[in-house]
């Protein structure tokens, strides 16, 4: 008997997935565990694996398009078998059985529930996205399923249908994806908290000058030297044990102080700002922290990273020091209770015992929500990491 190709779950917030390019042709033998088609999330691109051996029948899915989780998108058996549609009854579009001419194979509608009482059936990416720009689903013209389904994509080009006078399109950039997704967590995060934003200049002389000693032997013994956003995870891990307020979030009835610390990095990709997220990062040492944070970074700019290792966090740094900004206010990831901007570490004129000297400064820009923190306790979680930072004599 033949098996069916579904596409599996990839994490707990992921509903739908876009075809993005079948790796073996239609009708070609695969063996169980062989990469045969990859999907992409709004987060990263993943394989899916044959979940068995026989000869691969690829349904009417073309590339580029979008699925739900568990849609049956191909049928695994013998070199005659194929595709088929099931009954209208059942919504999943796909069993095995004899051979049916390609144009049956065209017409199997490419969705679970694809139309439902003559009604067309909209995703709930597509329905979210109506209900935030006004746009009455019954006006979208669907392009989903060979016509029978909404998507995104669909509500988006009826919401910026109408021209604006006197102004030029240079180009469309769609609001999909990770793009799409970053719009609507920044947007809830600015609408929704109330953002209070602490800046604190810190000499960080003496931990530029600890990193340099040892960036040569722990590049050889680890295989890469510690970089700042390490060691400043470290810190605010530290610091999040030690004020456990600000690693918190806001429930429905209360505040709720967080047990685990899991720190997540702001990482700039090709398809947009990823935060692969170190959890227990106050329980691991900084050659784990950075290990992983590099591993996973490397993952996200390859495509390659889990669902669940972008989520999950109850803490964010972002750092813009690489691009010569001094200092920025971030926008909170929500739920979380806060969010730390880095700057540059740059050499500056500062006052020291009465005398001008140059030292290394450092701005770090806290952003916190004033319903779960007040700005006291959350300015001693700044200075703790000021004092830290400053007084540094070994590696955290």
């Amino acid at each position: 008997m033949a098996t069916e190709l579904f596409i599996p779950k990839l994490g707990q917030t992921v509903e739908e997935v876009k075809l993005v390019h079948w790796l073996v042709a239609d009708g070609a033998k695969v063996s169980q565990g062989q990469e045969i088609l990859e999907v992409e999330t709004d987060k990263a691109t993943f394989p899916i694996e044959s979940p068995t051996d026989g000869h691969l029948h690829i349904g009417p899915f073309p590339e580029g398009e979008v699925v739900p989780v568990l849609a049956v998108v191909a049928v695994i058996g013998g070199p005659d078998d194929c595709f088929e549609a099931r009954r209208p009854s059942n919504p999943v579009p796909t069993t095995m059985s004899t051979p049916t001419p390609a144009a049956a194979r065209a017409a199997v509608p490419p969705v679970a529930a694809s139309v439902q009482e003559g009604s067309t059936f909209a995703s709930p990416r597509a329905r979210k996205l109506a209900r935030e720009t006004g746009v009455d689903l019954a006006q979208v013209r669907p392009t989903g399923g060979n016509g029978t389904r909404i998507v995104a994509r669909d509500v988006e080009a009826l919401a910026g249908s109408a021209p604006v006078a006197g102004v030029r399109v240079r180009e469309r950039v769609p609001l999909t994806g990770v793009r799409g997704l970053i719009a609507d967590n920044m947007a809830r995060s600015v609408h929704t908290t109330a953002r209070v934003t602490l800046l604190m200049e810190i000499d960080a002389t003496a931990l530029v000058e600890l990193r340099t000693r040892h960036k040569d032997r722990l590049s050889h013994e680890w295989g890469f030297a510690p970089g700042y956003n390490d060691i400043l995870v470290k810190l605010v891990a530290e610091g999040l044990r030690k004020f456990p307020y600000l690693n918190a979030r806001l429930a429905a009835d209360a505040i709720e102080w967080l047990e685990p610390v899991h720190i997540g990095l702001a990482v700039d990709t090709d398809r947009g700002l990823m935060v692969p997220v170190v959890r227990d990062a106050d329980q691991k040492g900084l050659r784990q922290v950075g290990a992983e944070f590099r591993e996973r970074i490397e993952r996200v700019k390859a495509g390659r990273a889990l669902p669940d290792e972008l989520t999950g966090g109850t803490f964010t740094i972002t750092n813009l020091g690489m691009y010569d900004v001094d200092a920025f206010t971030p926008v909170i990831r929500l739920p979380e209770a806060a969010i730390l901007g880095v700057g540059r570490i740059a050499p500056k004129p500062a006052v020291r015992d009465g005398v001008i000297v140059i030292r290394q400064l450092w701005t770090l820009c806290l952003v916190f929500d004033h319903r779960l923190v007040d700005g006291a306790p959350a300015a001693r979680f700044l200075q703790y990491l000021k004092q830290r930072i400053e007084g540094i004599v070994e590696l955290p």
